[in-house]
Parts: structure tokens; sequence; C-alpha cells
């Protein structure tokens, strides 16, 4: 009989694994070689032991590192996620002097590849200005700081908007890494912490309840005291009257300037309807002004909905 223990049976290249032992075994011209790696040295202790008896050869199988010649090609920018900017997040300048609300992205009818921010145009007045004239604006997300910007994303430019008739700019998307969407922030309520955008319409009756989504006071409601409304803007000295607009309760402060003002209905919530913007207010009022709906959008340019996405 012999005295080979009977888990070295003369096989040819076989896997053993059970609860003790984990290792292969491979016959060649009649010598004993076994594959494993030391990490299983423990576990397989006694196994070795009685092999031992049979002079085998022990070859260890090591795990092979990764390349890092396959890393190395690549940035970390490489990999970066596209930041999402919600209606009523910031935008900022560079050098933070001005921080508006973003409205909500529209898309040109003339080249369906281009992307804008619709925001206040006044936000534009500070600079600081590119030798064209337009302003850098980057994402300023709630909560984002002048000492930890958690999103310091640049977006792209808004060119000089003429302010003459209606106080809106267009800020250009520009990078990669800044992604449309046609959501409207709402954190602050847990139930329905983005508000989808469905459409849009004009709200114009005296008393209805509307909303805004911006940066400074996030989610404020409050109702139309009036349509067919005035206010009167200071800008290089002179007054410039803008006409049209509708006023309601206090419901943005200053940082809130180009925010999306909705109506919504608790059957299709969390989707809103975008009423307008928010285009002004004083501190010492109480009272705030938007432009309706059908003023901003122009024949040029569509505003994105859930539907386009």
């Amino acid at each position: 009989m012999s005295n080979r223990p009977p888990y070295l049976a003369l096989y040819k290249n076989v896997s053993y694994v059970n609860h003790d032992v984990i290792l292969e075994l491979e016959i060649v011209d009649l010598e004993i070689i076994i594959k494993k790696p030391h990490a299983d040295d423990d576990q397989n202790k006694e196994f070795i032991a009685d092999a031992a008896k049979l002079n085998p050869i022990i070859i260890y199988n090591e795990p092979k590192m990764p390349e890092t010649e396959v890393m190395s090609n690549k940035s970390i920018y490489d990999f970066q996620i596209e930041s999402l900017v919600l209606g009523g997040e910031g935008v900022r300048t560079s050098n933070y002097q001005t921080i508006c609300a973003a409205g909500f992205w529209v898309r040109s009818r003339l080249n369906s590849t281009k992307y804008y921010i619709m925001t206040a145009g006044h936000c534009h007045d500070n600079g600081p200005f590119n030798t064209d004239g337009s302003v850098d604006f980057y994402h300023f997300p709630w909560l984002g700081s002048l000492v930890n910007d958690v999103a310091p994303g640049f977006i792209g430019q808004m060119a000089q908007p003429d302010l003459s008739v209606v106080d809106k700019g267009l800020i250009l998307k520009q990078s990669d890494l800044i992604g449309v969407t046609a959501s409207v922030r709402n954190s602050d309520n847990p139930d329905y912490r983005e508000l989808f955008i469905y459409g849009t319409g004009v709200i114009d009756t005296v008393e209805s309840v509307v909303c805004k989504s911006g940066y400074f006071s996030h989610v404020q409601c409050g109702h139309i005291q009036a349509t067919d409304a005035s206010f009167y803007f200071i800008k290089d000295d002179e007054v410039v009257e803008y006409r049209g607009l509708t006023k309601v309760d206090k419901i943005g402060f200053q940082g809130d300037s180009g925010a999306p003002v909705f109506g919504y209905e608790l059957s299709l919530m969390p989707g809103i309807i975008i009423a307008g913007m928010l285009s002004s207010g004083n501190l010492l009022d109480d009272w705030n002004t938007f432009t309706p709906i059908d003023v901003l959008i122009t024949d040029d340019i569509d505003i994105i909905t859930v539907n386009d996405l």
C-alpha cells in the first residue's frame, strides 16, 4: 500500500479547493509541483507539511500588479462628472463681485447645439469684462461659499445684453463639465428636492400664488399684487423704465436676481410651470417684480422642458 497521502493522488493539472486547502497540483514527468499564493500559507500549512515528504516543487503565484502606464496617460479631469446647473442655483462672476440666480436653460432655434442659461441682464454690469465686453460666469450652487466653493465650474460667457427693453441676459454654455437640465432647485423641501419644468404659462391673475427659487433666499412664495407694473432701473446714471412686469409679494432679495418664477398644482408636483423671471426689488420694499415668460421667450429660443431631455 502506498504511503502517499490520499489527497496527493497523481492527477495531472488539478485545482484543489475545500474548506481546508486552496491550491493547484500539477504532475510533470512524475514530479509534483504545487502552485499556491503566499496569502494561503496558513490555510494550507497541514497539507504542505504532509506534501513535504514527497519533496514537491512549490511555485508561489502572486497576483500581478496593474501596469501603472495605463493610468498615467489620463488626467483626473478625464474622469470628472458633469455638474448640472439647476434653476435657482447661483451663477457668479470670477471675482465673486456679482452673484445672481440661474433662471432656466434655453436652446437656440437656429443652432440646436447652443444652450444658454437665462438670468437677469444686470448681472453683467459689474464685470470683470473680457476684451469683447463679455463676462465669465461660474456655477455657484446653494451652500457655496467664498472660502470653499463646492462647484467652481466655468459655465461660459454672457455677451453684453441689451437692457433697453427687458432685463435679461444669456450665459452661453461653453464647458463640457456643465450639464443641461430642466429642473429647479428646491432642496429645503425633503419631499420635492427638485422641481421639473413641464412647460411655461402666463400667470396674470391678481392674488394668484407664484413662487421663485433663488440663490440667496431659496424657494419663497407670494401672491400677485398687480399686473402691467413698471420698475425704474438706474444704469450708467440713466433711468431705464421696464414696463409690463408683474408685481408680487416679497419673495426675493439681493442675490436672487434672475431666479425662475413658477406656478404649480399639487396634483402635478413635482412638475411646475415657468411663469417668468425675478427682475427687481429693493431691500426696503415689501414687493418684487418679475418679467412674464412671454416677454422673455422670443422667436429665436426655446425653453428646455422635461420633454426635451
